[in-house]
């Protein structure tokens, strides 16, 4: 084909688009005249109360209805008409030509709510969820799930929902439904983003009526809450400010203070949080809350406001004899007071002559908490909580271990004197009357004690005591000792019968009790199987026990476990990693173990890695050389001799004493 022929074929084709073009747009114009023509006509005939001729013009104008807008018009007029069936087929056609178009679904939405249909409505509207029309969705969502179970509304699908209907209406509280769902899910920073117009220092905000102001304060004390949830403790106390400017409730005004004084501690302005809680203690002093007069009496003490303190702490427990806090607090005071003022040889002169000063006198004159009477107050707590437990009751002291070990710790402190074999039967005497099943005891209680035991020399004491607790805890013994899923003989030696299952029969046998020996070595694997479920202490005394009875592959798998697993961390135990997701959880002393497990099976660079985090953690100075001298050790034997010196010179700097580390200095010198 020659150009000239390509060419007007080309020229040709251009001439009919730009016909055809022209012609559909000629033909849309005439559409839209058509339409607005024949509506007009449609109104007139309306106007003339001829309905049934408006109806039947108004099905007509259909073919011309081109846009949206026009769709709209004929659904507004069926609907005016009367025509439900007719107005809904005309915003289903539009929706078909027009799919997306977020003004019809907005309007059919509405249509179908009216109507009683949320479901329908929630499909139809689903597009619209983030729009200007998004409140249509949220209204056919919570419409359909109100037939449903409170939790529904508090799914995540509803926090978008809220959002919408908050745009649209401005009303906080959907944005507290947003939050609440937050909160649920621990997302508690996402929820403080929320707060919207936070009202700053000098601020002033007019009410209408006391009911107003007093839904704004309890609004501030919400956010003032999520906020502390999420660390922002200056923006909490901004709102629990504007709480206690707006309200007259002494509720919130006493949850105000608390917090307030909470915030005060966490940004380290001790002083502020003090004046937060002296100003409420003025303002109501006969309407204190007990956290707050506790926390008050206990700064009162470190500053020497000895009477203030004492009168305080009283005051709760008057009222509230069982408080563990004020318990727990008088027990601390107590000891405090016991300890001998240290004093010079002129200010002991002067305190005995007409010369003493108005401080001395206070002092000397001034109400003592006495470890006698804290021992007493707890005691008697302790033998309540027993008999709650013989009735059937249970009080809120059940709950609280600590008072029971803070009773026997005061006693031993007290009572530092007394030979071993006295402390010892105080261990057993206080195990043995909160047992609550045989060898089952609190568990803060038992850890006190067995610490104690060990530090008393009393090692197979000890082991028995933690050991028959773990098994009737957590490993399923038979009669309730530490033999646990291994058979077991009764107490006398005699033999036992076992029930064996083979082959699908059943026989019973004799069998000798399991050597002591055999029980030992075998604790730590058992153990090793529950340590899901137990406490990380737990699990260290575990270790500790396998690894002195020479389970030395135990003692290694549950101390890897409580240093890399425990508390959500996993760790797969590779020094490339430089351990930097060891569980905070874990102790200085497990690292320091398990570095010496490493170091005896010659894994010397995980027992660096470790030694090296237990000296970052450990706060003891003389715990601190020792763990130097061994990573000094470590690492002459790999052949770092000027990294060994500096090591042991550090350790040495840090306690002199330190014979050990002294002669290997020697050594490395040479």
């Amino acid at each position: 084909m020659r150009r000239s022929t390509v060419f007007r074929c080309f020229a040709i084709f251009a001439a009919i688009s730009v016909f055809c073009a022209v012609f559909s747009s000629c033909e849309k114009t005439n559409e839209h005249y058509s339409f607005l023509a024949s509506i007009q006509n449609v109104d007139d005939l309306v106007m003339k109360k001829d309905f049934s001729g408006a109806l039947k013009l108004l099905k007509k104008s259909e073919k011309y209805a081109y846009n949206y807008q026009a769709r709209l018009g004929l659904y507004k007029r069926y609907k005016y008409l009367g025509e439900k069936k007719l107005a809904e087929k005309a915003l289903k056609k539009g929706l078909k030509k027009f799919p997306g178009n977020p003004e019809l679904a907005a309007v059919y939405g509405q249509f179908l709510l009216r109507e009683g249909r949320a479901g329908d409505a929630e499909k139809v509207t689903k597009i619209l969820s983030g729009t200007k029309y998004g409140s249509v969705y949220s209204e056919a969502v919570l419409k359909n799930s109100s037939t449903k179970s409170l939790p529904v509304y508090m799914s995540d699908k509803f926090i978008d929902i809220y959002k919408d209907i908050y745009a649209n209406t401005r009303n906080p509280a959907w944005l507290v439904n947003c939050a609440l769902i937050y909160l649920s899910n621990g997302e508690y920073l996402k929820a403080s983003l929320l707060q919207e117009g936070i009202l700053r220092s000098g601020a002033k905000l007019k009410f209408v009526s006391r009911a107003e102001a007093e839904a704004f304060a309890s609004s501030s004390v919400f956010w003032a809450l999520v906020q502390f949830d999420a660390a922002n403790y200056d923006i909490c106390l901004q709102n629990l400010s504007n709480a206690v400017k707006f309200t007259t409730s002494e509720e919130v005004r006493s949850l105000a203070a608390s917090v307030s004084s909470d915030c005060y501690m966490q940004l380290d302005e001790i002083e502020q949080a003090e004046k937060a809680r002296s100003a409420y203690i003025e303002s109501s002093p006969e309407k204190i809350p007990d956290i707050v007069a506790v926390n008050s009496a206990l700064w009162s003490y470190e500053n020497r406001q000895y009477r203030r303190a004492y009168d305080l702490l009283f005051s709760v427990l008057e009222r509230n004899p069982s408080y563990a806090p004020a318990l727990l607090s008088y027990g601390k005071l107590a000891w405090e007071d016991s300890l001998p003022v240290e004093m010079t040889d002129l200010e002991k002169t002067v305190r005995k002559t007409t010369l003493r000063t108005e401080k001395m006198r206070e002092f000397d004159e001034r109400p003592r908490f006495l470890i006698s009477d804290a021992i007493h107050r707890l005691s008697e707590i302790e033998d309540k909580s027993r008999g709650d437990e013989k009735t059937g009751e249970v009080s809120e002291m059940n709950l609280i271990d600590s008072l029971i070990v803070e009773r026997i710790s005061l006693f031993m402190r007290a009572n530092s004197e007394l030979p071993i074999n006295a402390k010892t039967a105080e261990i057993w005497r206080t195990l043995e009357k909160n047992e609550s099943g045989l060898n089952m005891y609190p568990s803060l209680l038992v850890y006190y004690c067995v610490q104690k035991l060990i530090s008393y020399g009393f090692i197979d004491d000890a082991r028995t005591l933690f050991s028959n607790y773990i098994s009737a805890k957590y490993l399923g013994a038979k009669d309730g000792g530490e033999n646990g899923d291994v058979p077991v003989a009764s107490r006398e030696n005699e033999p036992v019968e076992v029930k064996l299952d083979m082959f699908g029969g059943e026989y019973r046998e004799k069998s000798e009790k399991v050597p002591e020996s055999v029980v030992r070595l075998a604790f730590g694997d058992r153990v090793a199987k529950s340590v899901a479920s137990m406490s990380i202490w737990e699990v260290e005394l575990a270790a500790y026990f396998s690894l002195i009875d020479g389970n030395v592959s135990a003692a290694k798998r549950l101390y890897e476990f409580v240093l890399f697993e425990s508390g959500g961390v996993v760790n797969s135990y590779d020094v490339a990693q430089s351990f930097e997701n060891v569980s905070v959880f874990a102790t200085p002393a497990s690292a320091i173990n398990l570095s010496m497990i490493y170091s005896s099976t010659g894994e010397f660079q995980k027992a660096l890695s470790l030694y090296g985090l237990a000296a970052g953690k450990c706060e003891s100075v003389a715990l601190k050389s020792k763990i130097l001298y061994r990573i000094a050790v470590i690492q002459f034997s790999l052949g770092n001799v000027e990294q060994a010196k500096l090591s042991i010179d550090y350790s040495l700097s840090l306690d002199p004493q330190n014979a050990e580390a002294r002669l290997f200095r020697r050594k490395i010198s040479g």
